[in-house]
């Protein structure tokens, strides 16, 4: 049984419904890790100073997050030992953000806690994020750690039965090295890359076909993407949604999209949103199923392998989506 992590579902709550951050959650568990965990806070210094000298000086710190300091600048993760100060900004799958405090316009966040001049400064990222932008006389000042990192240190510690369980989260929400290809992997390697291309292919034939009544069934003012592929964790999909965010503020996009299953393709007319009772009057409505968190609704047919799949694609694609555009005015 493939249950969710206890992070990671505790990650999907927050005080506002209509904003869920890993990032911000990852912080505060960071923090409290940091704060209780004597064999975590010694890896964790590791990772986050290339400097083994000046991470004793903070072996005794306290840890504490989303602190605003100088004008504006909000830190996610503060270490403080005496009247020693060390920021941290903590990235996950993200660039660095640029400030639009007056002054301060295009000015990055790291630079930023380099400006306030309060010590030195880590920028905790995953190893797909690039280095943060720094101007020369700060980069000294600077050091970019990486979550993959602080994985592989903790995972060889002997560490608790809870951070084993921040571990795997880090692991779901691809904090951690990326396992070998096993040979399985390796010798299907070129057939998943043909399937991939062979799915954007036929829903690029689909969207061409259903585009204009796909649009007008909606009420949409543009039409429909051409096709992408996309993940989610290890969940592979392609689609395509109408150009521009939907009219009704509950929904945000409408589009189709073929997933792979374990032994099948499924076609999926799909709509995303905010958390609102409209998706979940809608996702009534229709019987449709649960996508996104209950964020969304799709409707599906599964793929039969031959020759009938893309009309009986073209076909799902209109009737659902004409159901869709008389369902969303119904609870708009």
């Amino acid at each position: 049984m493939n249950e969710e992590n206890l992070f990671s579902r505790l990650a999907k709550y927050s005080q506002n419904p209509q904003k869920l951050s890993v990032e911000n959650f990852c912080t505060e568990a960071l923090a409290h890790f940091f704060n209780s965990d004597d064999v975590f806070r010694r890896e964790f210094l590791k990772v986050i100073f290339d400097d083994q000298r000046r991470a004793r000086a903070f072996s005794s710190a306290d840890a504490t997050t989303q602190e605003t300091l100088g004008s504006g600048c909000r830190v996610d993760l503060i270490l403080r030992a005496g009247d020693r100060i060390h920021l941290v900004e903590i990235k996950i799958d993200a660039g660095e953000t640029a400030s639009e405090y007056l002054g301060q316009q295009q000015k990055c966040q790291v630079q930023r806690y380099v400006d306030l001049k309060l010590g030195n400064v880590t920028y905790l990222t995953t190893g797909k994020s690039l280095a943060p932008q720094i101007e020369d006389s700060g980069r000294k000042l600077v050091n970019h750690a990486l979550f993959e990192d602080l994985h592989a240190a903790l995972s060889v510690a002997c560490v608790s039965g809870l951070t084993k369980m921040f571990l795997k989260f880090m692991e779901e929400n691809d904090m951690a090295e990326p396992q070998p290809f096993n040979r399985t992997e390796l010798q299907s390697a070129e057939k998943a890359f043909a399937t991939y291309f062979k799915c954007q292919s036929t829903l690029n034939i689909v969207r061409a076909r259903v585009n204009d009544r796909f649009q007008t069934n909606l009420g949409a003012k543009s039409g429909l993407t051409r096709a992408t592929f996309e993940r989610d964790k290890n969940f592979g999909y392609v689609q395509c949604y109408l150009a521009k965010k939907f009219p009704h503020a509950a929904v945000r996009w409408v589009g189709l999209a073929l997933s792979a299953e374990s032994d099948h393709l499924d076609f999926s007319v799909w709509l995303w949103g905010k958390r609102s009772s409209l998706i979940d009057s809608i996702r009534r409505d229709l019987v449709w199923d649960d996508w996104g968190d209950d964020r969304g609704c799709s409707s599906s047919i599964r793929l039969r392998g031959n020759r009938s799949d893309i009309p009986r694609m073209v076909n799902h694609a209109v009737e659902s989506s004409s159901l869709l555009g008389r369902a969303i005015p119904r609870y708009a």
